[in-house]
């Protein structure tokens, strides 16, 4: 349940895995966001220093994960559009 502080939710896209048989290959794909993107975090942990409550909603739900799971899981690379529409991250 998100605090009444926070005016919305992140959604997160879903991601499709295909093999391309004549390539031999596999691919991860996701639907295409547009708007102005922001990259909020990276999967060394390294952050952006957050300038409005979207950024600073990201980094304190990457750390709100490894608080939650006592340290058992991190999310990380999380990225999107700035419009507070679909965010995404890399599995």
């Amino acid at each position: 349940m998100r605090p009444k502080t926070i005016p919305y939710s992140p959604r997160f896209l879903e991601v499709f895995l295909l093999y391309c048989h004549s390539a031999g290959q596999w691919f991860a794909i996701e639907e295409c966001i547009t708007g102005e993107f922001r990259k909020f975090n990276n999967n060394n942990g390294d952050e952006i220093v957050p300038t409005n409550l979207l950024e600073e909603t990201m980094l304190a739900f990457s750390h709100w994960t490894y608080e939650y799971t006592r340290g058992e899981l991190l999310v990380l690379d999380l990225q999107g559009n700035t419009d507070i529409q679909p965010l995404t991250f890399n599995p």
